[in-house]
Formats: structure tokens, sequence, C-alpha cells
């Protein structure tokens, strides 16, 4: 396991690399302040980001007023453990001032916001076709945009309708629906376009976090889900599996009132998996070079519970 000292992070506009950070090899490590939140949800919409950099040299910073719809990318985390916590198109450039001394360099993208705005589906499937080949006309629509195929469960392939599928309009609405109907969420995952079922999550290996890899303070328990922090870690986002001790959680107070009880007369609490294994379905990568914050806040489900969360129940509209 990597040590998780020494922050780092780089940022890339357009091909204008910017170090935020000293490097470790750099002979200048003063670099600069740099606060960002990445923020991803499973519900269905684009991954946003917004990067704050103080003092950037004004030439540089003139360069990179002019870069709307060009690809930013961030790669943040620790001297032997950086990587890419976010890649997208920028919405807005613009600068200002925080005080009479200190200018800064706001930049606010999103995860391919044109695939999501733009790609429309015109075909029609002909009858014993599978959710896979609606995933696929789906696809291709937002192939123009640079998304390519991610992942996607065997479920889609044993879907099959008995009558022709016609498929008109946007590629988004469509995938809402095929997700919904075979039990998946859907979302893009930097270039990729993913369905997971909500008792699978994304390939590459379940997460362990302690306090041994960076899990900080005590992981709560809530009605929307398991709330964790823990040090930036570029292996999560959302659909990964991370593992949690259950001991470790804080348990919720069950309200005593009746009120917004749903019939049953209990409250929904989410539950705490006997395994300890939770599937992320919102995450924050919160980060300032020079404060405290570098770190992901998690929203998780139990795996067993296999469900999602909505946008205005996290409180992030």
């Amino acid at each position: 396991m990597s040590l998780q000292y020494i922050r780092r992070a780089q940022l890339n506009v357009a091909g204008t690399v910017i170090e935020l950070t000293g490097a470790a090899d750099a002979r200048d490590d003063t670099g600069l302040r740099v606060r960002f939140t990445i923020r991803a949800m499973t519900t269905q919409t684009p991954r946003t980001a917004e990067i704050r950099i103080t003092n950037l040299k004004s030439d540089t910073a003139k360069r990179l007023m002019g870069q709307k719809g060009m690809t930013v990318e961030l790669n943040a985390g620790f001297r032997d453990a950086m990587g890419r916590i976010f890649k997208g198109e920028i919405k807005q450039v613009r600068k200002g001032r925080e005080t009479p001394t200190d200018t800064y360099l706001d930049v606010f993208a999103s995860t391919h916001d044109k695939a999501y705005n733009n790609a429309i589906v015109s075909k029609t499937l002909p009858a014993g076709s599978t959710g896979q080949d609606i995933y696929k006309a789906c696809l291709d629509a937002m192939k123009p945009f640079g998304v390519t195929q991610g992942q996607i469960p065997d479920a889609l392939a044993k879907m099959r309708y008995p009558r022709p599928v016609t498929l008109f309009g946007m590629a988004r609405d469509h995938l809402r629906t095929l997700a919904y109907s075979s039990g998946c969420t859907w979302n893009i995952r930097d270039d990729s376009l993913d369905v997971i079922s909500k008792d699978g999550a994304l390939q590459g290996g379940t997460i362990t976090l302690n306090s041994n890899t960076g899990l900080i303070g005590m992981p709560a328990q809530t009605e929307q889900g398991i709330l964790a922090r823990c040090l930036i870690n570029v292996r999560i986002g959302i659909n990964s599996m991370v593992k949690i001790d259950q001991s470790s959680i804080q348990e919720a107070v069950q309200p005593l009132s009746i009120a917004g009880e749903p019939r049953g007369g209990q409250p929904f609490i989410a539950p705490i998996d006997a395994d300890g294994l939770y599937r992320v379905v919102a995450v924050d990568h919160i980060g300032d070079t020079r404060g405290q914050p570098w770190y992901c806040e998690l929203y998780c489900i139990a795996r067993s519970a296999g469900a999602t969360v909505s946008q205005a129940s996290l409180g992030w509209n």
C-alpha cells in the first residue's frame, strides 16, 4: 500500500499543465493554492468539478480564460499515489479577487455534458432484441461525443423484447428507462458508459477502509446511507465497493415521532451490512493544498440493500 503523505495535485487544461503543489523532484516546492470539489452521484447526472486556483500568473490565467469547451483534467493524491480524479469539459472560467492582493481563477466543468444533452437516438430494433442492443444503440449516439463502452451487467443480454422496440429521443432517457427496468444505474465515468446493477460494483476489487488505509473519524449511519470520510483515494468512485468494519459505524438515532413514517410504522434508516460491504452511491473529492481538507466524503449503501439515493435526499440540489 502506498503511503498517504505529501500532498500532490496537478491540473491539465487543454495541454497546459499546472503543478499545483511541489512535486517530489521539483526545485521550487512552494506550489499554488488550489481548492476543489469533485462531485459524483448515481443519479444519472454528469459529474461536476469546481476548482479555484489562487494567485496564478497573469499570462497563464489569460491563456486559460478562453478555454471554454476544452478538456480539463485534475490529478490529485499523494506523492506516491496520485491519479486522475476528474476529466471533463470546461463550462466556465472566471477570475476575480479574494482580497486586494490575492487573485483567483475559477474553473467549472462537468463530465460529458455534451453527450448528456445532445446525444439523440433514432432507431427501431427488431423483435427479439435485448437490453444490450438498447445499450449499444444509446452508446452509438454518444460515441461522436467521445463516450466509449464501459462496464455492463450480463443481465442486459438476458432481457429480450418480444416486439420491435422503437427508440427515439434523448439517449439519456432511454438509458434511464433501461436501467430502471433492469434494476441498474447508469453513468458516464470519465469516457466510459457504465451500467451497474444495484447489487453490483465496478470491477477492481473491494477497497478496505480503516485507520491504516486513510479512514478519518467514525462513519455514521444516516437515513440516506453510511456516511464516511477518508483521505483522497483515486480508486474510490461511484459504484466502487468498500469494506468498513461494522463495529466502527455510529448507529443513527431512531425517530420517536410517527410523522413521515412509512406504512408499517418503522422509519427508514439505511441498514448496516453484516459483512461490512458497501457500494458507493455518492462521493465528493474535496481538497485544499494549503488547508485541512484533503479527503473523500462517501455515501454508501449496504450491498445487500441494493438501493440508490436521490440528489434531493442528500441536500445536493
